[in-house]
């Protein structure tokens, strides 16, 4: 019985490693500042992601922006370089009271789209798969642990 219950533990470890890493990001955009600033370096790395027998190299981007009156640089590392590359000036998004907090906005996973007034826009009902796919896997796994008879017929 220890043997089979490894394997939630390690979907656990995943699910909390995503949300530590999603962490920041989710923080910025409920405190953070935007600001606009141009590419300052772009840099293969050694790497590539392959989706659908299509290889995508790996470049990490700086960004060199001004905040309190200093400058920050703020960096991303991402296969998907038509998303970094298709604006002159990209978006960062900052910590007012630690600019050295940042993101690059078009870098990051499921960000919320703008819309042309500058706002965030409502994300549709196409994402709601993010959330119910999680969420009927724990309830399934919930029903069956505290009502394991069903399972006999």
């Amino acid at each position: 019985m220890l043997f089979v219950l490894i394997f939630p533990l390690i979907g656990l470890a995943f699910i909390i490693q995503g949300i530590r890493q999603n962490g920041k990001a989710i923080k910025l955009l409920e405190i953070g500042e935007f600001t606009r600033w141009a590419m300052c370096s772009k840099v293969a790395t050694n790497s590539s992601v392959s989706i659908n027998n299509q290889h995508y190299p790996v470049y990490i981007y700086c960004f060199d922006f001004e905040a309190g009156g200093r400058t920050h640089s703020a960096t991303c590392k991402t296969h998907q370089a038509w998303l970094v590359e298709d604006e002159e000036r990209e978006i960062i998004l900052y910590d007012k009271y630690n600019p050295a907090n940042c993101i690059v906005f078009d870098a990051t996973a499921n960000r919320p789209e703008i819309s042309e007034q500058g706002m965030f826009a409502s994300p549709g009902i196409g994402k709601i798969w993010l959330l119910a796919l999680p969420l009927m896997g724990i309830g399934m796994n919930l029903y069956f642990f505290f009502f394991p008879w069903n399972l006999m017929g």
